[in-house]
């Protein structure tokens, strides 16, 4: 197996393990690692979708600064720091 081809096995096994941790709270995958959040899909609908998210998110933030997004796996991720990775 060349070095390439271990390469795309590796990227593969590392996505899969991402996918399993996708938020469902969230309208956008969300994918997390490490807690840090690294990617996520930019398609139309789910700009749209995310839009409706950060005004409610940026309501329910200024009402409680705690507040925090669960992201399956333990992983906490607060909407400002969600709002600040749309970019």
């Amino acid at each position: 197996m060349s070095m390439w081809s271990k390469g795309i096995e590796y990227k593969k096994r590392e996505k899969e393990k991402l996918s399993k941790i996708s938020s469902k709270d969230l309208p956008f995958d969300v994918f997390v690692k490490n807690g840090e959040l690294v990617s996520w899909r930019r398609s139309g609908w789910c700009k749209r979708a995310y839009q409706f998210y950060k005004k409610s998110c940026n309501r329910n933030f200024r009402r409680n600064k705690n507040l925090e997004t669960s992201v399956k796996g333990n992983y906490y991720r607060k909407c400002y720091e969600l709002q600040y990775a749309w970019i």
